[in-house]
């Protein structure tokens, strides 16, 4: 009837202008990306020769909502990566790209079109696992879809600068310079595996210091 507004994209039609006796005709409703979800009272107007009738009919418009593309489990050693995001929506809706509780040193970037960056900046001292971090796609009416993955942050091994050798020393004894280095900054501490007893380490706690032999040692090979 007049006065009765449709939501955009939503238009109704009879399979025949005309209705006779008892007979039926098929109400064919169709919609387009453009009408938004939700519920819409619709009124049917039978006007005959010497009455009229209405009869009304709710309308629920559903929306589908977005489809994030899996996210694969993660495992690196201190470090950076980035891994791309992307969702799209079967009826174009704008996306939001989201994500749920992550670590200080996880982040989720939004393009605005979808797509997205997942950023891993891990340090010394975020190495451990850390389950169920979620990614969350959304659309403008609210419908979402999630992705979760599992990230594996490992430390990277200390390096102990060879000591080319073997070394001579005269039996006054003497001392072997030592040196280590660690790519995530961390604290290192030295020590000796199996030594001679006239043998000793000397730790700067810096990743420096000297092996010691001690003087008056009978002349061998240690």
């Amino acid at each position: 009837p007049a006065g009765q507004s449709l939501p955009p994209g939503l238009t109704g039609s009879f399979s025949s202008p005309t209705l006779v006796g008892d007979g039926a005709q098929q109400l064919t409703i169709e919609t387009t990306t453009a009408t938004p979800p939700g519920r819409f009272p619709l009124v049917i107007v039978a006007d005959g020769t010497s009455c009229t009738a209405l009869a009304s009919v709710n309308v629920v418009v559903t929306a589908q909502g977005p489809d994030l593309d899996p996210i694969a489990n993660q495992s690196l050693q201190c470090g950076s990566v980035s891994v791309e995001l992307s969702a799209d929506d079967p009826e174009g809706d704008a996306l939001t790209l989201s994500a749920g509780e992550l670590p200080p040193f996880v982040s989720v970037s939004d393009d605005g079109d979808g797509s997205g960056t997942l950023q891993i900046d891990a340090a010394s001292g975020n190495s451990g696992s850390y389950s169920g971090l979620t990614v969350t796609a959304t659309d403008a009416f609210g419908f979402s879809d999630s992705e979760s993955f599992h990230l594996q942050v490992t430390d990277r091994a200390p390096r102990v600068t060879p000591v080319d050798g073997p070394v001579a020393l005269s039996c006054l004894g003497g001392s072997i310079p030592i040196s280590a280095s660690d790519d995530d900054g961390d604290t290192l501490s030295l020590s000796l595996g199996s030594a001679v007893p006239f043998v000793h380490l000397v730790d700067q706690m810096n990743g420096s210091g000297s092996v010691q032999v001690a003087a008056g040692i009978a002349g061998g090979t240690y």
